[in-house]
């Protein structure tokens, strides 16, 4: 089908750009994005919300912020009370408009765009607002990329989440010595968080995608990186829950054109269930950037005592120059409380596990080197 149902132009003295829907539970329509100011013969930004009808009508529209501030409202969307929130970005007065450095923002109206509350997130170098989720629970899950204050080319990735008066709940910061940027974030029936983003490894300039699952509360269950192109960048863009539990990602990769791509993985981020070892680099500080092909076996599972991992190359700790370093298992409930970490002894290609203490469910654990997640997955614990 996809033929045009209505068309709407709204022409003004003062230039508009959206950058974010809704749509309302009535089916009316709220857009999100700037409107410029001319000041002294520069363009100002301002936070610019518009409301139309389901045919497209204007029913109302507000502009707020500095006149000597750049700002920008980037994501939109309705709580359960029918109140709004947005999420964006600013410059505060005074900064050199050439070499912008943002903080973030959250603003709550009410259903006709007065504003009731505001709270500005700074964030030293400089920040974007990558995503914003309203969850089941209600409140609000903000996500942002920021530059390190001491050295500007590395990422952290925030996730944090707000109560409807603006107060933090938690916050997670994912940091890397590697640029890490998010992109796309969406929960799951459980209240757990499916995200993507990507990772630059530094000196070959590879992106690569990242997909992984948080718990509730923020802690990381799991994460895959995937390299449809070696040498190229990949980027997963948007990601949504199918039917079946399994995660769908829309990106891009280059071959070295720029092509679709698209991936339907399990529930675990895995495309193979059976081997959910991801290449890695085994480069993690300024060693290299050699790929290791790593697998790790996890037998019984499900099990009710002692449960071995095992790893499938010869050596746990990598090449001579010392680039892996086993450190522990981590296993986490399912709500991504950790519940036991276990040291990797040294020369062991295995260890051994007695879960006979954990209530039966359903557990995750990691394989880890230092702040690295090298493999994981699900741990399933019976009487």
């Amino acid at each position: 089908m996809g033929d045009t149902i209505w068309f709407k132009q709204f022409q003004n003295v003062l230039f508009e750009y959206v950058r974010g829907t809704a749509l309302l539970q009535s089916n009316a329509i709220v857009a999100t994005g700037i409107k410029y100011l001319n000041n002294q013969s520069f363009n100002y930004e301002q936070i610019y919300l518009v409301k139309l009808d389901s045919l497209g009508n204007k029913l109302w529209e507000k502009m707020w912020g500095n006149p000597n501030e750049h700002e920008q409202g980037l994501i939109v969307d309705e709580l359960p009370n029918g109140d709004l929130v947005i999420a964006g970005i600013y410059e505060p007065a005074g900064q050199d408009p050439f070499n912008k450095k943002w903080h973030n923002f959250l603003i709550k109206t009410d259903s006709a765009g007065n504003e009731i509350w505001r709270k500005n997130i700074h964030t030293g170098e400089g920040s974007c607002v990558n995503d914003m989720v309203v969850t089941s629970d209600g409140n609000i899950l903000l996500v942002h990329t920021s530059r390190n204050d001491i050295t500007p080319s590395i990422r952290a990735m925030t996730v944090s989440k707000y109560d409807l008066n603006g107060n933090i709940i938690w916050s997670t910061e994912y940091e890397s010595t590697k640029r890490l940027c998010g992109y796309h974030f969406i929960e799951d029936t459980d209240g757990s968080i499916i995200g993507t983003c990507g990772i630059n490894w530094g000196n070959t300039g590879d992106k690569d995608g990242m997909v992984f699952k948080l718990s509730s509360t923020g802690q990381k269950l799991w994460e895959r990186v995937y390299d449809q192109n070696p040498n190229e960048d990949d980027y997963m863009n948007d990601v949504v829950i199918a039917p079946d539990g399994g995660i769908v990602i829309a990106g891009v990769t280059k071959n070295p054109t720029q092509d679709l791509w698209l991936m339907k993985l399990d529930s675990m981020g895995c495309l193979d269930s059976t081997n959910c070892g991801v290449d890695l680099p085994t480069g993690i500080g300024d060693v290299g950037y050699e790929m290791l092909d790593l697998e790790l076996l996890v037998y019984p599972n499900p099990s009710s005592g002692w449960v071995t991992f095992e790893l499938s190359f010869d050596n746990p700790y990598g090449a001579q120059d010392g680039a892996i370093h086993i450190k522990m298992i981590k296993i986490y409930n399912a709500v991504g409380q950790l519940v036991g970490e276990y040291n990797w002894q040294n020369g062991n290609n295995e260890l051994q596990i007695n879960v006979n203490h954990l209530p039966s469910g359903v557990y995750f654990y990691e394989l880890a080197n230092n702040d690295l997640v090298l493999a994981n997955g699900k741990l399933s614990v019976v009487e």
